[in-house]
């Protein structure tokens, strides 16, 4: 019985340390992603928005609503009205939508002037679907490292020495696990 609740606790807690490792590999690149997105977006409004081309702007905003990610692709004058939009309008009060959409705003530069505002929603709940399946691998992988971990740490602290199955156990597992993430 002690080998099994050893083993529940090994695997709850690689379970939970790649869980947060996850998250947070999410949030980064979800960061990184906005920010050259929006930046992207300021540098092609830049010229539309001086030209007062409202077809061009149109046309700008409607190439990055395309992408999935992403919710709502606002350009703002210089006086902040709104000049151009695409993609879905934000539905409830922001502070409802505060876990599902993040927000990047930059200021479009036009030989160095401040001539408006880009702003792009981005939707946080699409994101955890593109890694589904690689989630699973990767649980099923840390959950097979469970056992083989349990059973060499419970006979390393009985018998003070490295049980050799459970090594190898380990290092089949990793090997195998391993070779099936990176496919």
């Amino acid at each position: 019985v002690p080998i099994v609740l050893l083993t529940l606790t090994v695997g709850l807690a690689l379970v939970a340390a790649q869980e947060w490792g996850e998250r947070r590999w999410l949030q980064n690149h979800s960061q990184l992603f906005g920010n050259a997105l929006v930046n992207h977006l300021a540098q092609s409004a830049a010229q539309p928005l001086v030209q007062n081309d409202p077809v061009s702007l149109q046309a700008v905003l409607a190439g990055v609503a395309v992408e999935k990610v992403v919710q709502r692709a606002e350009v703002y004058g210089s006086r902040q009205q709104l000049v151009a939009a695409a993609g879905e309008p934000m539905q409830g009060s922001p502070v409802s939508q505060s876990d599902s959409v993040s927000q990047f705003s930059v200021p479009i530069r036009f030989e160095s002037s401040e001539v408006g505002r880009a702003v792009l929603t981005l939707r946080s709940n699409v994101a955890p679907g593109v890694l589904e399946l690689r989630d699973r691998i990767g649980l099923a992988l840390l959950l097979a490292l469970a056992f083989p971990l349990a059973w060499g740490a419970r006979d390393l602290l009985a018998q003070r020495k490295l049980n050799l199955f459970a090594a190898l156990g380990l290092v089949s597992i990793l090997l195998t696990g391993g070779i099936g993430l990176l496919q």
